[in-house]
């Protein structure tokens, strides 16, 4: 199935009511995201926020 094209606006919204990301400056999320693609910035490097643990000794949140 194919998918929609976006806009860059269309996908800071979607980074933002679908991922969840806090986004200040839309202007500069837009420059990245001209710069990177969508796909690279969420699929590319969600693991690094999605594999992660607290150490409640160290306090400390560690990615593996």
């Amino acid at each position: 199935m194919a998918k929609c094209f976006l806009t860059y606006e269309q996908q800071i919204d979607k980074l933002i009511n679908e991922k969840g990301l806090l986004i200040a400056d839309r202007e500069y999320a837009e420059n990245v995201l001209k710069r990177t693609s969508y796909y690279s910035l969420i699929s590319g490097y969600k693991d690094l926020f999605t594999t992660m643990e607290f150490h409640s000794q160290s306090g400390f949140l560690y990615f593996t």
